[in-house]
């Protein structure tokens, strides 16, 4: 069978009903007054009942308590009702359990001690079984502030010794210290050990446990993404990286060809004829000889530039030098095809057609620098 629990705090000041039978109404109760206080065997770990206060006759002359026995009464609507019977309240509910009146103990506010003298604190409420009076814990009490901050210290059954007299607080008033009477709740030395509960402390404490586990948790979520995010952009990178270096390579000597067509259009020769065997020369040379001896239109321009008819041709003469010489010094100057071709080739073709070179290779390596950064967002997706 369950337990049917219930403490102390519960049952004080709640209302309490007795029976009033009559023909008319049998089930009809009067008021007898508001539960006062718990009432404890004072020999045995058990509650045997509890007073109810009574009001005042004519709000004036106290009326004695009730003690209602602990089997002795039933809930109703949240209110208790005392049974019709005799033996359930004062003295013969007493008798009917065996227990003297007198030798009973309020245990609520009594000091909580071990044997040797260390004080816990009060008994501030206690947890029993409302069908035996059976205790089950026991709730010690610092006083308010203490409470507030350090908890409540709870006291299972089996720590528990009982009602001692002699140690404690002074139970009645009394002239001198041997006609005083002491008593306290003994207790096992183990309840040194025990921890107090509920206080401000320990729920500051939880919350700082319970703070500092979810930031290592999400640290310890986060590790893996950081580190998967990391490598994600380190790959990033280090794609880009070859990417543009990729590129670089494809552009490499591209520089140097810049020198290369320029010389090439303006009639030098390259470095590498100058170690080329003979026949290469040999070759070479016939190839210009054979582009001398076919058909040349030429034509004629003045020193501005303009095309002007044979007719008004004037020849000149220069030595290998580029100096103007009198024609009576020339060999041959009936031969007109080295001096006509002089004249007829401005001297700007030469840094024309480099020109033309120059931008032909630009041409070939147009867009270069669009595509390093091409390469490299391709490299990053």
């Amino acid at each position: 069978m369950a337990d049917h629990l219930i403490s102390t705090k519960e049952l004080t000041g709640l209302r309490v009903l007795t029976a009033k039978k009559s023909k008319k109404d049998p089930e009809a109760t009067r008021r007898l007054g508001k539960v006062r206080a718990c009432v404890f065997h004072p020999k045995e770990k058990r509650c045997v009942g509890f007073l109810v206060k009574r009001p005042d006759a004519a709000l004036m002359f106290h009326r004695r308590d009730v003690f209602v026995a602990y089997d002795g009464y039933d809930f109703v609507d949240g209110r208790i009702v005392v049974h019709d019977d005799p033996a359930a309240t004062d003295k013969d509910a007493c008798k009917a359990m065996g227990v003297s009146w007198d030798d009973c103990v309020l245990w609520v506010g009594l000091p909580v001690m071990c044997q040797d003298g260390t004080d816990f604190g009060l008994v501030g409420d206690v947890v029993f079984d409302a069908q035996t009076g059976a205790v089950r814990t026991l709730e010690v009490t610092a006083g308010a502030a203490a409470n507030t901050l350090l908890g409540r210290r709870q006291v299972p059954a089996d720590l528990i010794r009982g009602f001692k007299r002699g140690m404690g607080a002074a139970l009645n008033v009394a002239d001198t210290e041997e006609e005083t009477i002491r008593g306290a709740i003994l207790v096992d030395d183990a309840v040194k050990g025990l921890a107090a509960e509920g206080g401000l402390a320990e729920k500051a404490g939880e919350a700082t446990a319970v703070v500092a586990d979810k930031a290592q948790s999400a640290i310890d979520a986060a590790k893996p993404v950081v580190g998967e995010a990391a490598a994600a952009a380190g790959a990033a990178v280090n794609k880009g990286a070859y990417a543009t270096g990729r590129q670089i390579s494809r552009a490499k000597g591209m520089f140097a060809g810049f020198k290369d067509e320029y010389d090439k259009a303006a009639g030098k020769a390259a470095p590498a004829l100058e170690d080329a065997p003979a026949s290469a020369a040999s070759a070479a040379s016939a190839n210009l000889e054979d582009c001398l001896n076919d058909d040349v239109e030429y034509v004629y321009v003045d020193e501005d530039g303009n095309v002007i008819g044979e007719d008004e041709l004037e020849v000149v003469y220069v030595d290998e030098d580029g100096n103007v010489v009198d024609p009576a010094e020339v060999d041959d100057p009936g031969a007109p095809s080295a001096s006509r071709a002089t004249a007829a080739r401005p001297a700007s073709s030469t840094a024309e057609d480099a020109a033309r070179a120059v931008g032909s290779h630009l041409k070939k390596a147009g867009g270069m620098f669009d595509a390093f950064k091409e390469e490299y967002d391709k490299a990053r997706k």
